[in-house]
């Protein structure tokens, strides 16, 4: 078995053996029988500013965290108590600098013609640790063996990046990366390792070398070309390669990550990036960017700017259900928020700046990079504005969520009438369809006239705006349906399935009327009561014929005074007692509604109704008649009705005298 010179292995690492010669002359000048010798001390160059940007991460257990390129080569020096080999005098570039190979320019290494865009060299240490030497480092002075064709790439689709090092390839690997860089890096066949270490150099050019100061990589139109040519070379090769099958999926989301950020380096003011950008699509880091120009030179923030804010930037999320309607929730968002700020929303810049992180492929680095912006502020650290958007945020979803109910028990059902019933008012005009449009016309028909406050219409012309399943008859529910979009429109129905009513029907009467502005979602418990005499009275009064004059004064006088009414109640109660007026109900179906009233609220009803009758001071057989019928149906005696009779008329031959 052959085995490798000891040597060759140190020199595959990096390490040179001592000199003996140069031992032996240290040796003998430091014999107490020679004479002193003036050391000359090795002059240094001074050590630059600490760069702008900042690494996050921590080094390697028991190793120091690295400040800078420079102080960790004078650090590693000290160490080894020798000076560079590569003599940095004063004047000369970064060490970053002189290791880099630009994009003209072309060098040897081991008879491959390397093109630029890479580090050549022998010292040039990782940004995570001094111990550590840059992994895209092509060092010269390492075994490379003759090229053999690289291997096929494999699938890493599913893998993350690899932590690679040229320094670690073994000879044949160094060989096949070097032809493949000599080759102009656009061969068919290529070991995907290849592309990651060569990119992991544009990573350390791009994010450290250029932002270490980056005031002066903006005054140099140089540096500034070079990037330019940097961003070509990964375009390019994301698209030469990024339509093979087994292309890395986190190779190809890094090469767009860095292309993102190296675009805001080239074009730091958003207009340069979109002529009308679209802040629901556009990258995060140009989100950013965008809304720090627009605080900084107070424009506004527009509505669709301030929704991806609260939902890009912060982390608040919308409520799952309000994917299902996602146009109808942010067209309502839209009219919320110019309701709110109809001259828009100037915010005033924090003074927090902003940074953007970038978390690079390559392992030297170790950790984020923040790119800094120092003249926008972070719009994420406006928790206070955040907090105001997610208020509107909050009263559109309580808005939407009927309909997002509807919609997940119906998904095929988004145009229906009772769909459509759901919508917030303010999107009737734009989300209402067809038959919004429809229904319009009818109430323009009916209420032409601004003095018009009711009207009565047939069930069946109702039907032909608002069909439902059956051509003849609404379902309780679509009738619930109807009320709430009449609701919204600023209009009341009468009868009204929600408070006891019965479903609309081809040959029903029905009372529309206006709705007061202000009005209460529910009704106060003594409506259906309310109705419920109402019912009665009339059905009562005068016997079988319509109640006279003085029966409907009396009527709705009682109804006016039995509770506290609000505005629209007593609109919606007027509107019930003329419908009523219109076709004199009868006895029939009211079983239900009276067994729901309390016995004492029943013992209440019965002299009502005498009082009621008696009104025009009389009381007629046929009136006595159907007052024994409601006796009957309220669970009284109707053998009571006499005593009744008698107790009501001696009050009231007492209250007149």
């Amino acid at each position: 078995m052959d085995f490798r010179p000891f040597w060759d292995v140190l020199a595959d690492l990096g390490i040179r053996l001592p000199d003996a010669a140069r031992l032996k002359k240290r040796q003998a000048d430091s014999s107490p029988d020679a004479p002193p010798v003036e050391k000359k001390q090795p002059s240094n160059p001074p050590v630059p500013p600490r760069p702008e940007i900042k690494l996050r991460g921590r080094a390697n257990p028991g190793s120091p965290q690295m400040e800078g390129p420079l102080e960790l080569f004078d650090m590693l020096r000290q160490l080894m108590g020798e000076t560079s080999r590569q003599g940095q005098g004063q004047g000369q570039p970064p060490l970053s600098d002189r290791n880099w190979l630009p994009p003209d320019q072309t060098q040897t290494v081991a008879g491959h013609e390397i093109p630029g865009m890479v580090y050549v060299g022998d010292h040039l240490f990782s940004l995570r640790s001094y111990n550590q030497v840059e992994p895209s480092l092509i060092r010269p002075n390492l075994k490379v063996a003759n090229f053999k064709p690289p291997r096929p790439s494999q699938d890493q689709t599913s893998y993350a990046c690899p932590f690679l090092s040229y320094s670690e390839f073994t000879a044949l690997e160094r060989g096949a990366y070097l032809h493949w860089l000599a080759s102009g890096r656009r061969t068919p066949e290529v070991d995907w390792n290849f592309v990651w270490l060569f990119f992991y150099g544009l990573e350390r050019r791009v994010f450290y070398d250029y932002l270490c100061d980056f005031r002066a990589f903006q005054q140099d139109v140089a540096k500034q070309a070079e990037l330019s040519q940097i961003m070509a070379e990964v375009e390019d090769l994301q698209q030469f390669y990024g339509d093979r099958p087994s292309f890395p999926t986190i190779l190809q989301t890094k090469f767009t990550q860095f292309l993102l950020l190296g675009r805001l380096l080239q074009h730091p003011h958003p207009s340069l990036l979109a002529d009308d950008p679209d802040p629901l699509q556009m990258p995060l880091p140009h989100l950013l960017v965008a809304l720090g120009e627009k605080m900084a030179s107070g424009e506004a923030i527009a509505p669709d700017w301030a929704f991806a804010w609260y939902t890009r930037l912060s982390s608040n999320r919308l409520k799952g259900s309000v994917s299902r309607c996602p146009d109808e929730f942010q067209t309502l968002f839209q009219l919320r928020y110019n309701k709110k700020h109809p001259k828009g929303w100037t915010v005033k810049p924090s003074i927090a700046p902003l940074v953007i992180p970038y978390y690079a492929a390559s392992p030297s680095f170790g950790g984020a990079v923040q790119l800094p912006f120092q003249h926008l502020a972070d719009a994420t650290r406006l928790l206070h504005l955040i907090r105001e958007i997610g208020k509107i945020i909050g009263s559109c979803t309580e808005a939407i969520e009927p309909l997002t109910r509807f919609l997940a028990r119906n998904p095929d059902s988004r145009y229906a009438p009772t769909a459509i019933a759901l919508l917030p008012p303010e999107l009737l005009p734009t989300h209402g369809g067809e038959l919004m449009q429809r229904f319009q016309e009818c109430l323009d028909f009916y209420f032409e006239d601004e003095d018009t406050e009711a009207n009565v219409l047939y069930g069946n012309e109702l039907l032909d705006y608002w069909p439902g399943t059956n051509p003849d008859r609404l379902t309780k529910s679509e009738a619930e349906g109807l009320s709430k979009f009449l609701e919204r429109l600023g209009f009341g129905i009468e009868p009204d399935v929600r408070f006891g009513g019965a479903a609309p029907k081809a040959t029903s009467r029905l009372m529309l009327f206006r709705l007061p502005e202000a009005h209460p979602a529910q009704l106060a418990p003594e409506y259906a009561t309310a109705t419920l005499m109402a019912h009665l009275a009339i059905a009562t009064a005068s016997g079988t014929q319509p109640p006279n004059a003085i029966e409907q004064a009396a009527i709705f006088d009682q109804l006016n005074h039995f509770a506290d009414w609000h505005p629209a109640e007593r609109t919606r109660l007027q509107a019930y007692y003329h419908l009523l007026l219109e076709e004199k109900p009868t006895l029939k179906g009211l079983k239900s509604r009276v067994e729901a009233l309390a016995p004492e609220q029943r013992d209440a009803i019965a002299p009502w109704l005498i009082t009621i009758a008696a009104a025009d001071g009389q009381l007629t057989p046929k009136e006595i008649q159907q007052i024994e019928k409601v006796y009957t149906l309220l669970g009284r005696d109707p053998k009571t009705l006499y005593s009744d009779i008698h107790a009501i008329s001696t009050n009231t031959l007492k209250t007149n005298r």
